[in-house]
């Protein structure tokens, strides 16, 4: 049984991904709801081809997510308002690159020496983590992105990955959205409990 608020999480991270895409130029190759034509071969244990991974239910899917990037990656020791970009980021990155993420995010809080920047999350990578905040994270995330586009250290010589740039920072950006949505609906809530333990009050 997944929990809820994971699959809340899951739910997002397929509703960001879409349905399938063969794009010669994504290095990720064929994927569907965000899941790669590789590991839904390693989930099912033999080379799966493309029209498998373009017949794929969401459902398996969702078992994928769950099993193979939550599970496996054990995102729950994460502090909790980090854990739902750090999944996304395992999703579209791969573990060891959202490690290395987050690991950097830490070096430049000075909570992490560079050398120990390896994208592996261990007991040392998560005390480091515990004072970050997700814009923390999200400012080197996109330093990844940009990273991944730029030809040399020219500001002007892009790879053609560059394609993919507006989608990657659409995506990174709406964790902010998403965030400032909930820190409005907190203060929302919160006004609305004085308001009626005022009323309370008043009322006896």
């Amino acid at each position: 049984m997944i929990p809820e608020k994971v699959m809340a999480i899951i739910e997002e991270t397929v509703k960001t991904e879409g349905g399938f895409v063969n794009d010669p130029l994504d290095a990720g190759g064929a994927t569907n709801f965000g899941i790669t034509q590789k590991t839904f071969s390693d989930f099912i244990g033999r080379s799966a081809t493309t029209d498998e991974i373009e017949n794929m239910g969401l459902d398996v899917a969702v078992e994928i997510y769950f099993e193979n990037f939550w599970q496996k990656n054990k995102v729950e020791r994460l502090p909790e308002p980090l854990q739902h970009h750090q999944f996304d980021a395992i999703v579209q990155h791969g573990p060891r690159n959202a490690g290395r993420i987050i690991q950097q995010s830490a070096v430049n809080r000075r909570r992490l020496k560079p050398e120990e920047v390896d994208g592996i999350v261990g007991s040392g990578t998560l005390a480091a983590i515990q004072p970050l905040t997700l814009t923390h994270v999200l400012i080197e995330r996109v330093m990844f992105y940009a990273n991944l586009i730029f030809d040399g250290s020219s500001y002007l010589k892009r790879n053609n990955q560059v394609r993919f740039l507006v989608g990657w920072m659409t995506r990174a950006f709406e964790f902010i959205r998403r965030d400032e949505r909930a820190k409005v609906l907190a203060e929302i809530e919160a006004e609305a409990k004085a308001k009626a333990e005022e009323e309370a009050r008043y009322e006896e």
